[in-house]
């Protein structure tokens, strides 16, 4: 038996293994989206609610463009770049800040 052959052997043998452990796997997945009726001693149905997290999506709006001397222009009038990066430190800053505050409670 040569590598080669040896190598699709343990290729077939493993994706077999693969298919075979991944399959049921998909099976009880795809029957597990289906919303089941649960009912309580009086017969009672509970009430599934869904809402996609796109529900707030707002597409991307193309703006005109602008000559690049303008573009450096408002840059340079809002602080340029390292004003961006401040906020970006400052935003991060709060947000762990308020993970601490939160689980000091």
């Amino acid at each position: 038996m040569t590598f080669v052959s040896s190598a699709r052997n343990v290729a077939g043998t493993l994706l077999s293994v693969v298919t075979l452990w991944i399959a049921p796997a998909g099976i009880s997945m795809a029957d597990s989206h289906e919303p089941q009726a649960v009912t309580s001693d009086n017969s009672s149905a509970l009430q599934i609610s869904y809402e996609t997290s796109l529900t707030s999506y707002q597409s991307f709006e193309d703006t005109s463009p602008i000559a690049w001397p303008t573009a450096n222009q408002r840059v340079a009038e809002i602080g340029g770049w390292r004003t961006y990066a401040r906020k970006a430190y400052e935003d991060r800053k709060r947000q762990s800040l308020e993970a601490i505050e939160a689980e000091s409670q």
